[in-house]
């Protein structure tokens, strides 16, 4: 066993993930700064670093998930083996931090009580320890810290009795280098490590999120259940919904209708380890206002992932996702989740805030003509439909904003008639606010996603917005009207998505 005087060493292990071989697909990547009190540990001894805290099974993308994205790191087997991204990480796996393919850092990881390095604990590995014991065939090197479970100078008869007493599921062997407490825990969301998503203010102890997509997102190493307790407030309908997220995976299940204040279970049966759950409203605030009170869990909240990029969406009911679920009741119809600025969000791995209201325009509403529904009004709230304070603008600086108004003009010119150059001086006003807020910012105003009848004016006003804004452009989407009144259903958000995506890359290359 090596020395016990371990020097425990607070380091950042920084990665760059991409698809290549032996790398974490950059979406997938999570930061956690990785100390002495997190849940993988880095310590040194002899001049040679390594990790534990490892659990058996855990694949080279779940322990790149922990690890910050900013130089790339590459797993390779004891044999030398790049690992893939779907590959186990076992006792002697090497990591390697490369800049500009110098390698400048390496650690070996060891999950006690997997002897021979395969990330599974079985009964070849207690064979392993009484062949040692017993003096038959020794282990080696960073194989006798595996098989030293209880943490020891050496191994011990103890150490054989913890192997088999995890083999018959009595106690498991912990791979913590610092135990993590399990037990449950009750937290409230205001200044925790409970992150929220989109705008959001703390109302006591509880975080508001009523805008479509706004939410929050636990990172945790927990097991067992997750539970919110959540209030939602009758807007214009009575109940909201939410969309949770596993770990990544989407499931039309996960879908749960808000109502009042109440306990939802966000996860059930979560085995033990690291798990990422993302709660999102997706319908708007004019259905339903939303806070999160506490979360209920077995286990800690640790550091949330850091986003790509960050991005804003301004719109009206097209951006709300409204009827993409097809002809059933308004507040049943919309998915922000589904919608158009969602997928292109989660494409860019971006954080996004929505502000969007259905009937909403940026000169003239559609069920208020007049000058008071529209979103340059309501841009500077952190809340559309509370006595909220001003939004920070400082807190988050968007780097694309994306506004897609028009739809609800051209209703209310018929029965409040503007003329264009009145439309296009509101334009201007209201690029000149987002321009003052974000001076880096890439703005893209799209169009066409619902009707064609403000086209023309909006490719006028933006070209002559660009005569003096370089960083502005507008951007023609498909045309769709096969969800509930004549919105675009879920494949025309789908396919909206997909040109926003490529515009947006194609700004990206150019700059």
């Amino acid at each position: 066993m090596m020395k016990t005087t371990r020097k425990f060493i607070a380091l950042f292990l920084c990665v760059s993930l991409s698809f290549c071989m032996g790398t974490i697909p950059a979406q997938a990547a999570s930061s956690i700064g990785i100390t002495s009190s997190e849940i993988l540990r880095i310590f040194s001894e002899n001049g040679q670093k390594y990790i534990d805290g490892i659990d058996p099974g855990s694949t080279v993308k779940s322990i790149g998930d922990q690890l910050s994205p900013s130089l790339h790191i590459e797993f390779t087997d004891k044999n030398d083996r790049v690992l893939t991204s779907s590959d186990l990480v076992g006792t002697g796996t090497k990591i390697k931090l490369y800049d500009n393919d110098i390698a400048i850092d390496e650690a070996t990881t060891i999950v006690y009580g997997d002897t021979n390095g395969d990330s599974v604990i079985d009964a070849l590995d207690l064979l392993d320890v009484k062949k040692h014991l017993l003096r038959t065939k020794y282990l080696e090197g960073v194989y006798i810290s595996a098989g030293c479970v209880k943490k020891d100078i050496e191994i011990s008869a103890q150490d054989l009795l913890a192997l088999k007493k995890h083999l018959l599921n009595m106690k498991k062997i912990l791979q913590q280098a610092i135990p993590v407490d399990l037990s449950q825990k009750t937290i409230t969301a205001a200044g925790s490590q409970i992150k929220m998503l989109g705008r959001s203010e703390p109302i006591g102890s509880s975080m508001i999120f009523d805008w479509s997509y706004s939410g929050f997102e636990l990172s945790t190493y927990c097991e067992g259940d997750v539970t919110a307790s959540i209030t939602s407030a009758q807007s214009w309908f009575t109940y909201g919904f939410i969309q949770v997220v596993i770990d990544g995976v989407y499931d039309i299940n996960n879908k749960i209708k808000i109502s009042g204040t109440a306990s939802y279970s966000l996860a059930s049966g979560l085995s033990r380890g690291y798990h990422h759950i993302e709660v999102r409203k997706i319908n708007e605030a004019q259905y339903s206002k939303a806070m999160v009170n506490s979360v209920t869990l077995n286990g800690i909240l640790l550091t949330p992932p850091p986003k790509t990029i960050k991005m804003e969406f301004i719109g009206d009911s097209i951006t709300c996702a409204e009827g993409a679920l097809g002809n059933i009741t308004q507040a049943d119809s919309q998915d922000a989740y589904r919608g158009y600025a969602a997928i292109t969000a989660r494409h860019f791995n971006a954080d996004a805030n929505f502000i969007c209201a259905s009937s909403w325009g940026l000169y003239r509403g559609r069920i208020d003509p007049s000058a008071n529904s529209v979103l340059p009004k309501i841009y500077d709230k952190t809340s559309k439909l509370r006595n909220s304070d001003l939004w920070d603008f400082n807190s988050y600086i968007a780097d694309v904003v994306v506004v897609n108004l028009g739809t609800n003009d051209y209703y209310a010119r018929s029965s409040n008639p503007f003329t264009d150059d009145e439309y296009k001086a509101a334009l201007k006003s209201f690029n000149d606010t987002i321009r003052s807020k974000y001076p880096r910012a890439t703005i893209l105003y799209v169009y066409g996603m619902m009707l064609s009848g403000m086209d023309s004016l909006t490719i006028a006003a933006v070209n002559d917005i660009k005569v003096y804004d370089s960083k502005v452009d507008c951007v023609k989407l498909p045309q769709n009207n096969k969800g509930l009144n004549g919105h675009p259903d879920l494949s025309g958000h789908a396919a909206a998505a997909e040109g926003l995506i490529a515009k947006i890359n194609e700004v990206l290359a150019a700059n």
